[in-house]
């Protein structure tokens, strides 16, 4: 598959060239992150317009693969048959053969010895994946045949089934059920091998299930007793519901794996040893909603817990749902309306960990975590404080309006978050960034790309979301705050009553009231801070920066502040001594 520029000049100057392609059987596309670009085997652009000479005077190996001539290649291994071993423009001939779905050349160079490797380009393409790409089913059926019998050195090559089930589910959707028929064969043949060598106590089989859940570990303890094994029969990825980069967000696929016998969806089926959650905690960090929807209807519960901790599924999708909310990629927005029911529902749900936090009362549910993934999105920087909101009451509004305890912790969630409090409850954000680290470290290591260091966490202890901090640090976080959770009872108590007594929508109560509420909170805080520390500040010549509170009325929620007066004066007209509105306490800022 090539890659097509939309430019305009571009589409021009380089229409012989994807014609010709095309002629060929390569398949274009505009997307070039789903594709290899053909620039780097046609080393033609120094030049504004090109011709079809051009485009003939490349190279005769490399014409020999674009234009699929047995004759061309079969003439150039006679006169050099070390061809195949050698790269061309920074790919093997196997991989370019591969990659423009020329099967019988890729047999021709395999004949004379060429070299199965991975050439470790950007791209991190197996022979497989290109197999996938290159739109031609007979090349991706030969490489799953050459697989069974390939080195493991030629595995690394050649890819993994788990990988190229989740490629291929992404690109060709028609091809997963061949790739889902070789992992089957290789489950199976697996499963009768140690069926015969290990004795019964020694590790448990579920006769009707697909070896799944524990498959690598089968594996290596067959090598460990040295029962001769072919390295194509061990599984890469722990369980095909966990997949290292790709998720089947497609439910036909997960639907696929069931029928097939993948049966291993439950936190039980796994060695709780290994403290690596279950497919179900997996997709809820990430916030895949309808995936835990699925998990569930096969009578997956939703109080899994995280390893060593109490913290459930219930939570992790909470926050795990709001921060895709906060994301930019589309397929991440909860907008399906099966997975708005669901996300709903969940609201509703009372099933709490043992956090002990300002931001709920007596541990996380699924609404407080959701708001706490909306606030402390990995994406909530690029946000502002506006849009945070609007997203957050998008999908806690609606289920809020059923039932008044959910309006009350929606409300402290909120007031917390504009305290600027910090959370001593469980860090799910913590357990995503390691997730997503062992995801690159683990792609790394499968195609042969970058040390596993480069991806580190920024977390200690990012195995658990708990404890969030040291009971050193959680001590001197409440000693800090101490006045603030004070100020946060005080006013989630006022709130609380004005709400019950307004009889407001609480999308429209938190709009209105509750950002008018917070703002004159801020102008009184200011100005209390201002008349007991102002005068010693100057005097030691610190200047206050109050830019992070006022971002939140400053970004549309309630209209934008017009500043009456943006000019310096000296330090004595900043005082907010005489002003009680929200407005001058802007023109102060300014001064600042």
């Amino acid at each position: 598959m090539a890659y097509m520029s939309t430019g305009p000049a571009l589409r021009k100057s380089y229409a012989p060239l994807f014609t010709l392609l095309m002629r060929l059987g390569i398949p274009l596309t505009t997307s070039g992150a789903d594709t290899f670009l053909v620039r780097d085997e046609l080393p033609l652009w120094d030049r504004q317009d090109m011709d079809w000479d051009d485009i003939l005077r490349c190279s005769p190996a490399l014409k020999s693969l674009i234009t699929r001539s047995s004759d061309d290649l079969q003439a150039l291994l006679l006169t050099d048959p070390a061809f195949g071993t050698r790269k061309l423009h920074g790919s093997y001939p196997l991989e370019l053969a591969t990659r423009y779905g020329w099967k019988d050349g890729c047999i021709m160079l395999l004949k004379s010895g060429a070299t199965i490797a991975n050439s470790r380009s950007a791209h991190c393409a197996t022979l497989l994946t290109l197999s996938i790409d290159s739109g031609n089913e007979q090349v991706l059926s030969m490489w799953l045949s050459i697989r069974k019998v390939a080195t493991e050195s030629q595995l690394l090559a050649i890819g993994s089934l788990e990988s190229a089930l989740a490629y291929a589910s992404q690109r060709q959707v028609e091809w997963v059920d061949g790739i889902l028929d070789a992992i089957v064969e290789q489950r199976s043949t697996l499963k009768k091998i140690a069926r015969q060598c290990i004795t019964d106590g020694e590790l448990m089989f579920k006769d009707e299930r697909v070896l799944d859940a524990g498959a690598a570990q089968i594996f290596d303890f067959l090598a460990g007793i040295d029962v001769d094994v072919h390295p194509s029969l061990r599984p890469v990825w722990r369980s095909l519901y966990c997949p290292l980069k790709y998720n089947f967000r497609d439910r036909m696929i997960v639907e696929k794996l069931y029928d097939a016998g993948f049966r291993d969806v439950a936190a039980e089926d796994y060695d709780d040893r290994d403290e690596i959650p279950s497919p179900l905690l997996h997709c809820a960090i990430y916030g895949y909603v309808d995936q835990c929807w699925w998990f569930v209807s096969k009578g997956v519960k939703m109080t899994e817990c995280w390893p060593r901790s109490h913290v459930t599924a219930l939570q992790c999708l909470g926050w795990g749902a709001g921060n895709a909310l906060m994301a930019t990629n589309p397929h991440q927005e909860l907008q399906r309306q099966s997975t708005d029911a669901f996300t709903w529902s969940l609201f509703a749900d009372r099933c709490t960990d043992d956090c002990v936090c300002g931001c709920s009362v007596s541990g996380c549910t699924f609404s407080t975590s959701f708001v706490k993934g909306t606030t402390t999105s990995i994406f909530s920087p690029w946000r502002s404080k506006s849009d945070i909101l609007h997203a957050t009451l998008r999908f806690a509004a609606p289920a809020t309006r059923q039932r008044r305890s959910l309006a009350r912790a929606l409300i402290r969630s909120l007031t917390f978050w504009h305290l600027g409090l910090e959370h001593t409850c469980c860090d799910i954000k913590r357990v995503w960034y390691y997730h997503a680290c062992q995801i690159n470290n683990s792609l790394a290591q499968e195609f042969g790309g970058m040390p596993e260091a480069y991806f580190e966490s920024p977390f200690e202890n990012d195995k658990s979301p708990v404890p969030r901090h040291t009971p050193e640090v959680m001590q001197r976080i409440r000693d800090e705050d101490v006045y603030l959770l004070g100020r946060l009872e005080e006013l989630v108590c006022d709130l609380d009553r004005e709400y019950e007594a307004l009889e407001m929508d609480i999308e429209e109560f938190i709009l209105e009231h509750w950002c008018k509420t917070m703002e004159k909170d801020v102008a009184i805080s200011v100005k209390q801070d201002e008349q007991q520390y102002g005068k010693g500040r100057r005097e030691m010549g610190v200047a206050l920066e109050l830019r992070q509170h006022l971002q939140f009325a400053k970004t549309g929620i309630i209209g934008e502040i017009e500043d009456e007066d943006e000019t310096h004066t000296g330090p004595e007209d900043t005082s907010l001594e005489e002003s009680d509105g929200v407005d001058e306490f802007y023109d102060a800022e300014e001064n600042w």
